[in-house]
C-alpha cells in the first residue's frame, strides 16, 4: 500500500470510539461511536457487543441524535445514557434486552453526568440552575430560594446543580 497524506475526505470518514462500559456480568460492553454526517455535523450512537464472542459489535440507537455517556444498572437490566434526541441533552434509559429508550428526565437546560446509586433505585445527574431559581426538595417538602451573586458587567451566573431521580417512580428530587 502507498503512503499518502491525509486528506479532509479521511477525516470525514474517521469514527471515535469512548464512553466504554463493561456490563456488570463482564460478558457484554457498551460504547459510543461518533462519526461525521452530511450536514458537517456529528451523530454520536451506542454500540453494544459480547466480550467472549469474536462476533462484531452492532448498533443499539439509531437516528440524526447525539447519543453518549452510557452506565449500566448495577443489575444489569437497564442502561440510562444522555441523548439529545427530543431537543437538549436527557436522560433516558433503555432495557439491555433492546427496544425502545424511555425519556427520564425533561429540563429545560438538560441534564448530565448520570451516576447510579449501589442499589439501582436512584440516579444522580448534575443540571443546569439558573441564578434566582427556586429549588423544591420532595424529600423535606419545604421551598428554598437559592440566589447567587451576579458576575461582571451585570450578567446573571448559572451552576449545576446535583439532583437525583427515583427510578421506581420517576420522582425528581
Amino acid at each position: 500500500m502507498e503512503k499518502r497524506a491525509l486528506t479532509i475526505n479521511d477525516l470525514s470518514e474517521l469514527k471515535r470510539i469512548s464512553d466504554i462500559q463493561i456490563h456488570p456480568d463482564g460478558n457484554q460492553y457498551i460504547y459510543v461511536q461518533t462519526s461525521v454526517n452530511e450536514q458537517e455535523s456529528y451523530n454520536s450512537h451506542l454500540y453494544v457487543g459480547q466480550l467472549q464472542e469474536q462476533a462484531i459489535s452492532h448498533a443499539w440507537t439509531f437516528g440524526d441524535v447525539k447519543d453518549h455517556n452510557p452506565h449500566y444498572s448495577p443489575d444489569g437490566k437497564s442502561v440510562v445514557f444522555l441523548s439529545n434526541r427530543s431537543g437538549t441533552s436527557q436522560l433516558w434509559m433503555m432495557p439491555t434486552t433492546g427496544g425502545e429508550p424511555q425519556q427520564l428526565t425533561f429540563l429545560r437546560h438538560g441534564a448530565g453526568a448520570p451516576i447510579w446509586s449501589p442499589d439501582g433505585q436512584q440516579l444522580l445527574f448534575s443540571a443546569p440552575v439558573a441564578t434566582g431559581t427556586i429549588v423544591y426538595n420532595e424529600g423535606e417538602r419545604t421551598r428554598e430560594e437559592k440566589k447567587r451573586s451576579t458576575g461582571k458587567e451585570g450578567k446573571r451566573t448559572s451552576s449545576r446543580n446535583k439532583t437525583k431521580i427515583q427510578i421506581r417512580c420517576k420522582r425528581l428530587s
